[in-house]
């Protein structure tokens, strides 16, 4: 989550031979999984036998310890996509979706990225902290990769090439999923003093993110504390090219 799910899979719908679920339908990790596999196939679109089906749940991640296996069990083949960004970035962006999501930003743990728990009593980074646990990627993937083999069946975007070189990193997921190349240039208008992409429809209708949850200027970090998350993080980021085969440039 806050790494550019909802950009990637909007954009991934632009090709014709893909078709994706409206909303997160969290089915491996939630209350309807007892529902059992009809009612998973009940949430997704329509396709055709050409098509491939998508749908995106950012938490299957971080539950990956009951979300893999159950969704290994289900289909062996399915081919998984993560997408990443710099960890630090998407602890405080975490953060700041909580405290605006539920209206907390009068209370204590969102009044400072650094009162909101990310730190111990101690001073150090307190890894039970949920913006802490959800950036710390390598502690999650071996539970993917070992189901899922890299290269064949799971593939990392980088969410800041995503926002950069949209269609380079679009190229990447089109190649693992085996699908035609379809999406370029053309697809993508970026608009606003941020530079935000669009996704361009081939009849060139336009969509994009809602500004009011997108683009959200972060708080200037108080440089101790910032040099102890970049620290913490610095060996979990460097295992975790190591697991994917890939440097993302984030320490």
């Amino acid at each position: 989550m806050k790494c550019g799910t909802r950009a990637l899979i909007n954009s991934l719908a632009l090709h014709p031979d893909v078709v994706t679920a409206e909303h997160e339908v969290g089915y491996f990790v939630g209350r309807n999984y007892d529902r059992g596999l009809e009612w998973y196939r009940s949430q997704m679109p329509t396709s055709r036998q050409n098509q491939i089906t998508i749908e995106k749940t950012p938490n299957y991640f971080i539950k990956s310890a009951v979300a893999a296996p159950r969704i290994h069990a289900m289909n062996a083949s399915t081919k998984i996509i993560l997408i990443v960004r710099d960890p630090v970035a998407r602890a405080v962006s975490d953060w700041l979706q909580f405290c605006r999501k539920f209206n907390q930003t009068h209370i204590e743990t969102c009044r400072t990225f650094e009162g909101s728990g990310i730190l111990a009593a101690n001073g150090h980074i307190n890894p039970k902290c949920a913006q802490i646990r959800r950036s710390s990627y390598a502690l999650e993937v071996d539970k993917w990769t070992t189901l899922f083999p890299l290269h064949t069946q799971f593939h990392v975007v980088s969410g800041e090439k995503l926002v950069l070189d949209p269609v380079s990193e679009l190229k990447k997921v089109e190649s693992f999923l085996g699908l035609r190349q379809h999406i370029t240039e053309r697809n993508i208008a970026f608009e606003g003093k941020r530079r935000f992409f669009c996704m361009v429809s081939d009849d060139g209708e336009k969509r994009c993110l809602k500004p009011s949850s997108k683009g959200v200027k972060h708080p200037d970090l108080i440089p101790h504390v910032e040099a102890t998350l970049r620290a913490y993080f610095k060996q979990l980021n460097q295992r975790f090219y190591r697991q994917v085969g890939q440097d993302f440039g984030w320490d």
